[in-house]
Order: structure tokens, then sequence, then C-alpha cells
């Protein structure tokens, strides 16, 4: 799943990436039960890049349904390895490994 960073700060320094709902519902939910989600499950996050592993929690909003992963994007992710708003990330759910792969795939432009 290809998606442009959406991070959204929240209260308590608490940091998420929202997922396009259509995507989650076509890649990932069929490989989940979907009533977990909604109560928010702990996943594994591989960032395919730099060969790390990172701790979030992958949960659907009760108020309009979106799908974040909520946690500690901004640390982990965007500080870390210097993310952008317009940069290019790759997210799927790795089935094999039961976790989430992370790549990012272009980096937006500094103009």
């Amino acid at each position: 799943m290809n998606s442009g960073l959406q991070p959204l700060r929240g209260p308590s320094d608490k940091s998420r990436l929202l997922l396009p709902t259509d995507l989650v519902k076509k890649h990932i939910l069929p490989h989940w039960d979907e009533s977990r989600i909604k109560n928010g499950v702990l996943v594994s996050v591989w960032d395919f890049d730099t060969k790390f592993e990172y701790q979030l929690k992958f949960k659907q909003w009760p108020s309009n349904g979106s799908y974040v992963l909520i946690g500690n994007w901004i640390r982990d992710f965007v500080e870390r390895r210097g993310l952008k708003v317009a940069d290019e990330i790759g997210l799927y759910w790795d089935q094999s490994n039961s976790r989430f792969s992370f790549s990012l795939l272009k980096k937006a432009s500094s103009n």
C-alpha cells in the first residue's frame, strides 16, 4: 500500500499515521479479525530500509471509522528517518512475518 505521509499529532505527544481507509479494507482487513482492530492491537512495523522493528498499535477510530497506527510514529519514523510531508512511503501487511513493512519510496523535492 502506498500512501502520502499523513502524520497527525494528538494530545500528550502521541502520534498517529492515518491510513487510507479504502486501501486498508482492500489489502489489510482480509488478513485480520476486524473486531480486534476496533480495540487496537499491538503490531510490529519493520523498517525495511534500516532493518529496525518498532511497535505501534493498529486501531480503527470509532468516531469516523478511520484506520491509524498510533504510538510513537513521529519519534520512531518521522524524526528518525527525517520524513517530510509529501514524502512517499510504502506500507503493507507482511502476512508471512505477521507485521507491517515500511519503506521510504520517494523523498519529496526540497524546492
